[in-house]
């Protein structure tokens, strides 16, 4: 299985996937993780797996996150990096994706998008 490399596009193109890859048998897949049990004793799972790209002048250059992340966890950044309290007990266990992040770095200078020459 190539996960999707061989539609690789050149530099300047782009390459979306709404989930359809997987039913090409492109895309491994793995049952969601159990997150949390909820008073019923049902348990809450997450679904199709979404990809999130991080842009800033701080990201870790060509990094893949390894660690589950969910749509939460951009709410907890936002909570650590400003010193905000949590809405409730779903954002205080969330992870806050700090791995994906190098502070001790010089930020990254912004894109000259008009120098450049990929069409």
């Amino acid at each position: 299985m190539d996960s999707g490399a061989s539609h690789r596009r050149r530099p300047g193109r782009a390459l979306a996937s709404d989930g359809d890859l997987h039913h090409l048998g492109r895309l491994g897949w793995l049952d969601p993780p159990n997150v949390e049990t909820w008073v019923d004793g049902s348990q809450f799972r997450y679904g199709t797996r979404v990809g999130c790209l991080v842009l800033s002048p701080y990201a870790r250059r060509g990094y893949i996150s390894r660690v589950l992340h969910s749509h939460v966890s951009l709410v907890k950044f936002c909570e650590t990096t400003f010193g905000l309290t949590h809405l409730n007990f779903r954002d205080a266990a969330a992870d806050d994706m700090s791995d994906c992040f190098d502070f001790s770095q010089p930020p990254a200078p912004p894109p000259n998008f008009a120098a450049s020459t990929h069409r």
